[in-house]
């Protein structure tokens, strides 16, 4: 994986003007299925910026899960990979074996349980990726491995017991460990280091982390978020069954029927920037990620829907003309 990847990529924007109005997901009278939510930090670069987008193809379907760097948003869709950028389709990258799951929008786990960073494919098997625009750390039982975008092999190996949803900021990788307590690292940790609890947040279910902030989804589905957390703050009026966050302090919540609500936190970690904010008609969503300026989710048609962080609008991806 080239290390110039992520600033040449531009990401697909929620909510800008169109040849077409944007394709709303409209609310489905039932809901899907929506337990077992997944959620993923958003990795590697993004600008998500404004203008038309180019006419695409008929949407991509079966989507099982998306993931996002900060620059653009992949998905996988009958265990094959797409990935797009700003007013574009969604195109197939070419993988060496069918794609169990994608971390960061740079790198996918292999159904032979390979990690590839596209190009390459590393020679370290995974069970969970993911990244930042400056760290890359993928975890393997107990074994977790960080390295740089660019680097053909990881940099540094450490044991971490009950690592579990593993995320990864700029410098530092964390995770809800057992006994639903969060766990950080630096990326650059030795092998005798370990990781040190957050004594301050117990009843964890999911952290999201991003430009040195957290929000966690505690067990009962309430929201805090800080950049100490000694001086955390709740977000009021929100429950979550999954959360993301994004580099740049962007994050959004699944509901317990689906449904998608966002916020932007204060980077000094004090409070929100402007409340919260819906994302218009969605309900039954899954597979919930976060880039830059965008946010992206499985919807409960399987088609992949984004939307941008200042709109809430989403709109349905569809595939590349060829």
């Amino acid at each position: 994986m080239r290390a110039g990847w992520f600033a040449v990529l531009v990401l697909v924007p929620g909510a800008v003007a169109c040849h077409k109005k944007p394709t709303e997901e409209p609310a489905p009278t039932e809901p899907a299925h929506t337990s077992g939510h997944s959620v993923s930090h958003g990795g590697s670069g993004g600008s998500g910026k404004s203008g038309k987008h180019a006419d695409s193809g008929p949407p991509l379907e079966q989507v099982s899960a998306v993931s996002a760097g900060a620059e653009r948003a992949c998905a996988i869709a009958d265990d094959k990979l797409y990935c797009w950028n700003d007013g574009e389709g969604a195109s197939p990258i070419d993988t060496p074996a069918a794609v169990l799951s994608v971390g960061n929008a740079s790198c996918a786990i292999l159904m032979e349980g390979k990690l590839y960073c596209w190009p390459q494919t590393l020679d370290l098997a995974a069970r969970q990726v993911g990244g930042s625009a400056t760290d890359i750390c993928a975890s393997s039982g107990p074994h977790v491995s960080c390295w740089k975008p660019g680097d053909t092999s990881p940099r540094t190996h450490f044991d971490w017991l009950g690592v579990d949803k593993l995320m990864v900021d700029d410098g530092r990788v964390c995770s809800v460990a057992a006994g639903a307590s969060i766990e950080c690292i630096s990326t650059s940790a030795k092998p005798e280091e370990h990781p040190a609890q957050i004594t301050e947040v117990q009843d964890v279910d999911q952290v999201a982390v991003g430009n040195g902030l957290t929000c966690a989804s505690h067990t009962k589905g309430n929201i805090e978020c800080w950049h100490e957390p000694n001086s955390r703050f709740s977000v009021t009026g929100v429950v979550a069954a999954g959360i993301a966050m994004g580099p740049r302090g962007d994050a959004c919540a699944l509901g317990p029927k689906g449904e998608i609500t966002c916020w932007k936190v204060k980077p000094d970690g004090s409070g929100l920037v402007d409340g919260t904010h819906p994302v218009t008609g969605v309900l039954g969503a899954s597979s919930l990620v976060m880039g830059a300026t965008f946010g992206c989710a499985v919807s409960a048609k399987h088609t992949a829907i984004c939307w941008s962080n200042d709109a809430w609008t989403p709109r349905t991806i569809g595939r590349a003309k060829s």
